[in-house]
């Protein structure tokens, strides 16, 4: 019988011979190669609730492919995998619990994400600014209006040309692709429908991602433009109700 050390090794074995069979650009592989990858990938499924930390500690890796093989992975375990993804909550840092939360959610715990909010106050912008993304995109069809604390880390986020994870997608683009969407308004001349590439045009497909990939039309306007947007964005902020953040009496009309 295995023991701890010995099984996450082996699940480490497992997840390296997987990724190695993707047919990823450059890379020629065999039949026995794929059908290697697949016993490994099936073996890791099995794995359940102990194969969990061996791919949370492959979202290190700066590919977002393997980010979102390892993000899938996960959830085909499915319900295993609850108990290990709320152990690792606050063990990996807030980027990593963004992405656990979001895990959480899709194999239905519906409050993980409500865990994030206090990250909307976090020292570091690409940690707040990624939260506000990840909190925005979960209500971009909601009727319900979005807190005030959130749109303002939003609109923040326009001044931030990160990418996302690994992608080519800016913050600032996907902040203002959120923005557009929670309002109901066009905040770029001339008016034009902002595309979310992970969301209703499937560039990536589901299962959803914790953050939204939007078109950019932000980091690559000319500088007068980039002022104009934040001038409509601010004037629509100041316009609207301003209900509180999760976490005090709004929390259940926000969640509704």
């Amino acid at each position: 019988m295995l023991n701890s050390a010995d099984t996450s090794r082996t699940l480490h074995e497992c997840l390296d011979t997987y990724l190695s069979s993707l047919p990823l650009p450059g890379r020629e592989l065999t039949s026995a190669d794929v059908e290697k990858g697949q016993d490994s990938k099936l073996s890791l499924i099995q794995g359940g609730a102990a194969s969990v930390p061996v791919l949370l500690d492959r979202f290190s890796d700066p590919d977002f492919r393997i980010k979102d093989i390892c993000y899938d992975l996960v959830l085909e375990i499915g319900n295993p995998a609850k108990d290990p993804l709320y152990g690792e909550l606050g063990m990996r840092g807030p980027i990593m619990d963004i992405w656990i939360a979001a895990m959480l959610q899709h194999i239905g715990e519906e409050s993980a994400m409500v865990r994030l909010w206090p990250y909307l106050r976090d020292p570091v912008d690409y940690v707040r600014h990624l939260t506000a993304l990840a909190l925005a995109f979960q209500i971009l069809d909601s009727p319900a209006t979005p807190p005030e604390e959130l749109l303002a880390v939003l609109v923040d986020a326009l001044g931030n040309e990160q990418t996302i994870e690994g992608t080519h997608f800016t913050i600032a683009g996907s902040a203002l692709g959120c923005l557009t969407r929670l309002s109901g308004e066009s905040f770029i001349s001339p008016p034009r429908k902002i595309q979310f590439y992970n969301y209703e045009h499937f560039l990536y497909p589901p299962p959803l991602h914790p953050f939204p990939f939007a078109a950019d039309y932000i980091t690559k306007a000319e500088v007068e433009e980039r002022w104009n947007i934040r001038r409509r964005i601010q004037a629509w902020v100041a316009s609207r109700p301003h209900p509180k953040s999760p976490g005090n009496e709004n929390l259940r009309e926000w969640e509704k």
